[in-house]
């Protein structure tokens, strides 16, 4: 059973990690419309790039919190 929980937390840090990487290229397209092509009101509207890096920052404090445990799991093997 232990074994099916590890693969339970490994998918889902894997899909965490998965947001994390969707959320930095939404932000990577608002940053290269504003500089590219100057867009400051629409596609490239700087308070547009905040939703991206506010989901990257709570995104990566569960993946801190998902390694924290399996680090305690692993440590509980041994």
């Amino acid at each position: 059973m232990r074994s099916g929980n590890r693969i339970y937390d490994q998918v889902r840090r894997n899909l965490v990690a998965i947001e994390v990487l969707r959320n930095v290229g939404e932000l990577h397209q608002v940053v290269l419309h504003r500089h590219w092509d100057d867009d400051e009101r629409d596609e490239g509207n700087p308070r547009t790039g905040w939703a991206p890096v506010l989901a990257i920052h709570d995104l990566a404090m569960i993946l801190e919190a998902l390694r924290d445990e399996l680090h305690t799991l692993l440590n509980d093997l041994d």
